[in-house]
C-alpha cells in the first residue's frame, strides 16, 4: 500500500545571497504603509531588467511602481551565493582584538567577531490556489532574527534555536517574483561558546489546506506494552481557518519498522466531528499493536503511523501527516532507568552543535556522524546543550536507539520564551528518543530563591499539559541546601553539576533523598589529542594535565560563576576517579560528560590562541583523544579495554624516564618492553593503572595487556616508527547517497615504510578528487586558531592527522580521493555513489576505534 501525502514539503536552502554587514540600506519593521518596507526586501531596479514581464506587470499595478524606484541596485552591495545551512561567523577570523561587550569575556564566542547580516532569495512559486495556503519555516537563525516578503515584514525570532514558521499566503505575488529577506543579527550572544551566524539550518516550504492537521499536532505515546500487544494512543489536532464549520474524520494507517503495513484488528478510524470556523479540536484513537517489535537502547525499531484526514462526503484526503514513534516505556529507579524492562544507567554525553570545518551549519549526515561517534564509544544519551535541538539529531537518535534530553534556553515566563518551550515539547514529544525534559540551564540567579521557583513552577505545568508522560529536570549548580522555597523539590529528576569535580556528590544527594538524581553535567576534563602535558604558551592541555590547569590559568577572568571561584586544594582534579564515580553511583541514575565531542568558544585553556572547549573524548574532527578510551572502558563493561598512553615515538629521550599510564576496566596490567616484562603487574584502579616512576623509554615496541583473576584478556601494542614515508587515508563510510548532501569523513595520516604511524608528523598534505563528489572542507583538530582554519585544498597534520569532508555529488558514479605530500608516497580511496543508498536510512555506523586505531593495535585476547 501507498501513502500518498496531499501536504507539500520542499527544501529552500538553495539560490541565497548573501551580505555581512550592516552597511546596506536597511528595511523598515515599522513601516507607514503596508508593504513599503523598502530596502532589499524587494526587486531592486536592476532585476526589474532581469526578468521579462516583470516590469510591464508592475506598471499594470499603478502607484506602486513608484515605490519601486527607491529600492536600491544590485552594485550598492556586495551580495555572494550561498546554499543553507549557512555559518558566516565560522568563515571570519578570530582575533584578540575583535571588539567585544565590556561585561562579556572575549574568550566565550572563541574571539571570533559578532555582527549582521542579510539572506535574500528571489523566487517564483505558483500561488497556493483557493482554500489552500503556503508557510515558510527557519528551523534556525542565529540571534535575532527579522524576515520581509515582498516589502513586507513579516516577523521573526528573539532565539536562534526555535523555528519560525510564517504563513505567507496571502502575501505571494502572480507574475512577478518574490523576494524574500531575512536579517541575522549576531551581535549579542544568547550563550557562552561559538553560536553559529547567519541561517545555520534549513528551510522549508510548506503547502496545505483550509481544515488541515496543526503543525506538529500528532501525538503518539504507547501506555501499556505487553509481549503480546501494545496500546498506541494516536492524538490529532485538527485545525480550521475557513469561516464554515468543518466535518472531517480521521483514517489511521500503521507501518512496522520493517515498512510492512500492519493489519488492524479494530476500526482504526476517528469517526465524523466538527471544527468550527477559525479554531481548532483534538481528537484521540487508541488501538492495538500485536508482538510489537519495542524500542530500546541501541535498537531503534521505529512504526510509523499515517494519518489521513477525510473531510464529510468525500473519499479524498484534506490533509495527511506520517510520523514516527517507538513503541517503549520508561520507568526509574534511583540508580538508573528502566526502558522496557531493560535496566541501565544513563551513559550520557552533552553535545554542542558545531563540527570541526562546518561550525554550527552542519550536513545532516555530520549530525548523524556525532551521534554515531558517541555511540560507537558506548554512549546512550546525549544532552542538548543548552537549547533545543534540530530535528535531524532527534530523528538519527530515534532510528539508532540513542537518548536525548532537550533543553530550554532561557528559563523565563515572558511570552517568548514560553512559546520557544511549547514549540519545542510540541516538536519532539512523539519521539522515542526524547526521555525528558530540561528546563534551564545554571540559572545562578534563581535556583532556590521565590522567583526562580515560581518561574519553574510555570514551565513545569506548561511542559506537563503538553506532554504529561516525560519528567523534568534543570541543570542544577547552585543552593541545592535551600529547600525553604520547593525549587527543586518540584522536579522529577534532580541536575546536579560537578558534585565529583567538587567532592560533594554524596552531600548532594542527601540533601533530597527521597528524589531521583543524575549528573547532567560531569568531567570538565580538558586535553588536546597527541598533546600530554600542560602548554601554557601553546594554550594546550594534555593527557596528563589536570583540571585545574585550564580553568585556573587564564588570561581574564572567568565570569562564569559555576566554576569561577573554584579552590583546587577542596575538589578532585583528577578525571578516571570522577567519571568512575559518576556511573556507578548506586544513588544517581547517571551522568552526561561535559563534553562528548570539542567544540568551539569557551576555550579551555581560556586563553590565545586556544578557540575551543576541548573538553571533548574527540576532538573537532572527529579524532579520539586518549580520555576516549577511559570513557569507553567505563561504557563497555564487557568490551576488555586496554588503552596505553602516550605513544612510543620519543627520539632524544632513550635511557629517560617518562609518564606513561593505562586506561582499562580489566583489574591489573602488565608492560612489555622489547619482549622483556617491566616490573610487576599495576593494578587498576578507577579504570586507569599509573606509577610514579613512569616507565623508561626504548624505542622498539610496547605491549601493555590486561588481566582478570589472572588471565591476559586484551592488550595494546605499540611500535616505534621510523622516517615518513607515504600517505594513508580512511573514509569512515564507503557507499554515500544522491542527495547532493551525503559527506564522508576521510581521516590522513603518514606512515613509515613499515606501516606504522607518525604520531608527531606535521607534512602538509594536498586533497583532490575526481569523479562524482568535491572537498568540502578539512580540519586537524588543533584547538589553537592555524591558518588551515578555512582550508580545502591542502592542511598540515596536527599530532599525526587530519580528515577531509567529502561531499558526494547528485549522480550515481564514484569518487577518487588523491592526498599527496612533499617527500612522501601519494595515496588514492574510492568511493561510491548510489542512489540505491537513498532507501537504506539506517546509516552504517562509525568506524570502531578499536579496530582502525592509528595509535597501535587494540586487541581482546579471550
Amino acid at each position: 500500500m501507498t501513502f500518498t501525502d496531499i501536504r507539500t514539503k520542499t527544501p529552500f536552502d538553495d539560490g541565497w545571497k548573501f551580505h555581512l554587514g550592516a552597511d546596506i540600506k536597511a528595511p523598515r519593521r515599522l513601516v507607514g504603509k503596508a508593504g513599503t518596507a523598502n530596502g532589499w526586501s524587494d526587486l531592486t531596479e536592476d532585476e526589474l531588467e532581469q526578468y521579462p514581464g516583470t516590469r510591464t506587470a508592475i506598471e499594470k499595478m499603478g502607484s506602486a511602481f513608484q515605490a519601486f524606484q527607491l529600492r536600491p541596485c544590485a552594485a550598492d552591495a556586495l551580495w555572494t551565493d550561498v546554499s543553507l545551512p549557512h555559518d558566516w561567523r565560522i568563515e571570519q577570523a578570530p582575533d584578540p582584538d575583535h571588539k567585544f561587550p565590556a561585561d562579556y569575556p572575549k574568550g566565550w564566542q572563541g574571539f571570533w567577531p559578532t555582527g549582521v547580516a542579510y539572506y535574500r532569495k528571489v523566487f517564483s512559486t505558483d500561488l497556493p490556489g483557493p482554500g489552500r495556503h503556503l508557510q515558510l519555516t527557519f528551523d534556525g537563525v542565529a540571534g535575532e532574527s527579522s524576515v520581509w516578503l515582498n516589502g513586507f515584514w513579516i516577523g521573526g525570532q528573539t532565539t536562534s534555536y526555535t523555528p519560525l514558521t510564517l504563513d505567507v499566503t496571502e502575501l505571494l505575488r502572480s507574475n512577478v517574483p518574490n523576494v524574500l529577506l531575512v536579517r541575522s543579527d549576531s551581535s549579542e550572544s544568547e550563550g557562552w561558546w561559538l553560536e553559529g551566524g547567519g541561517i545555520y539550518r534549513h528551510v522549508w516550504m510548506e503547502t496545505f489546506g483550509d481544515v488541515h492537521i496543526q503543525q506538529n499536532g500528532v501525538l503518539v505515546t504507547t501506555p501499556e506494552i505487553s509481549r503480546q500487544h501494545a496500546t498506541v494512543r494516536v492524538e490529532v489536532e485538527a485545525c480550521n481557518i475557513s469561516i464554515a464549520t468543518a466535518f472531517v474524520s480521521v483514517e489511521l494507517a500503521f507501518t512496522d519498522p520493517k515498512g510492512d503495513v500492519l493489519s488492524i484488528a479494530e476500526d482504526a478510524t476517528i469517526s465524523l466531528f466538527s471544527v468550527p470556523g477559525m479554531s481548532h479540536r483534538t481528537v484521540r484513537k487508541e488501538v492495538s499493536i500485536a508482538n510489537p517489535k519495542v524500542w530500546n537502547i541501541g535498537k531503534g525499531s521505529l512504526y510509523t503511523v499515517h494519518v489521513r484526514l477525510i473531510g464529510q462526503g468525500t473519499k479524498e484526503p484534506l490533509d495527511t501527516k506520517s510520523i514516527q514513534f517507538g513503541i517503549r516505556t520508561i520507568e526509574w529507579a534511583e540508580d538508573g532507568i528502566i526502558i522496557n524492562k531493560v535496566k541501565s544507567k544513563i551513559q550520557g554525553v552533552n553535545l554542542h552543535q558545531d563540527f570541526g570545518f562546518y561550525g554550527s551549519a552542519l550536513p545532516d549526515r555530520i549530525i548523524e556522524a556525532k551521534l554515531d561517534m558517541c555511540a560507537e564509544m558506548g554512549v546512550n544519551a546525549i544532552r542538548v546543550a543548552h537549547h533545543s535541538p534540530t530535528p535531524e539529531l532527534v530523528r538519527h537518535a530515534d532510528r539508532i536507539g540513542m537518548l536525548i534530553l532537550p533543553e530550554q534556553r532561557n528559563m523565563s515566563t515572558s511570552a517568548a520564551c514560553i512559546e520557544q518551550l511549547r514549540t519545542m515539547v510540541r516538536s519532539f514529544r512523539s519521539s522515542p528518543s526524547v526521555f525528558m525534559w530540561s528546563l534551564e540551564n545554571e540559572e545562578l540567579s534563581m535556583q532556590g530563591t521565590p522567583m526562580g521557583s515560581a518561574i519553574l513552577a510555570r514551565l513545569i505545568r506548561e511542559c506537563r499539559a503538553l506532554d504529561p508522560t516525560r519528567p523534568v529536570t534543570v541543570g542544577g549548580v547552585m543552593n541545592l541546601a535551600d529547600t525553604s522555597t520547593g525549587y527543586y523539590q518540584q522536579l522529577d529528576v534532580i541536575g546536579m553539576h560537578y558534585r565529583c569535580l567538587f567532592g560533594t556528590l554524596d552531600k548532594s544527594i542527601a540533601l533530597h533523598p527521597g528524589q531521583l538524581h543524575v549528573l547532567d553535567e560531569e568531567g570538565l576534563y580538558a586535553c588536546t589529542r597527541g598533546v600530554y602535558q600542560y602548554d601554557k604558551a601553546g594554550a594546550y592541555s594534555g593527557s596528563f594535565s589536570y583540571i585545574h590547569e585550564a580553568l585556573m590559568d587564564r588570561d581574564e577572568p572567568q565570569a562564569n560563576g559555576a566554576i569561577g571561584d573554584i579552590d583546587p586544594t577542596k575538589f578532585s582534579p583528577i578525571i578516571a576517579p570522577n567519571i568512575t564515580l559518576a556511573f556507578s553511583h548506586p544513588k544517581v541514575t547517571g551522568c552526561f560528560i561535559w563534553t562528548g565531542i570539542d567544540y568551539y568558544g569557551e576555550p579551555a585553556p581560556a586563553r590565545w590562541p586556544s578557540v575551543v572547549g576541548a573538553y571533548g573524548q574527540r576532538d573537532l574532527a572527529g579524532l579520539p583523544k586518549d580520555y576516549y578510551w577511559l570513557v569507553r572502558s567505563v561504557f563497555k563493561p564487557s568490551e576488555p579495554i586496554v588503552h596505553a598512553f602516550p605513544h612510543w615515538n620519543w627520539p632524544g629521550k632513550e635511557g629517560e624516564n617518562i609518564r606513561f599510564a593505562v586506561y582499562s576496566n580489566c583489574e591489573e596490567v602488565e608492560v612489555e618492553i622489547n619482549g622483556t616484562i617491566i616490573g610487576d603487574r599495576w593494578p587498576v584502579v578507577n579504570h586507569k593503572a599509573q606509577t610514579s616512576e613512569g616507565v623508561t623509554y626504548q624505542p622498539g615496541r610496547i605491549c601493555v595487556r590486561g588481566f582478570c583473576n589472572g588471565v591476559a584478556i586484551a592488550e595494546h601494542v605499540q611500535e616505534t616508527a621510523g622516517a615518513p614515508s607515504a600517505l594513508r587515508l580512511l573514509p569512515d563510510r564507503t557507499v554515500l547517497n544522491t542527495s547532493g548532501k551525503d559527506v564522508a569523513i576521510v581521516r590522513v595520516f603518514v606512515v613509515d615504510s613499515e606501516g606504522r604511524f607518525l604520531p608527531d608528523a606535521t607534512n602538509e598534505v594536498s586533497f583532490a578528487v575526481k569523479g562524482t563528489g568535491r572537498v568540502v572542507g578539512l580540519c586537524n583538530g588543533d584547538t589553537a586558531f592555524s591558518k588551515y582554519l578555512r582550508a580545502t585544498e591542502k592542511i598540515a597534520l596536527f599530532r599525526g592527522q587530519a580528515v577531509a569532508f567529502i561531499e558526494a555529488g547528485s549522480e550515481d558514479g564514484d569518487i577518487e580521493i588523491f592526498a599527496s605530500g612533499n617527500g612522501l608516497q601519494g595515496t588514492h580511496a574510492p568511493i561510491k555513489v548510489s542512489s540505491e543508498c537513498n532507501k537504506n536510512r539506517a546509516r552504517m555506523a562509525a568506524l570502531d576505534e578499536r579496530q582502525v586505531s592509528v595509535y597501535g593495535a587494540h586487541r581482546t585476547l579471550t
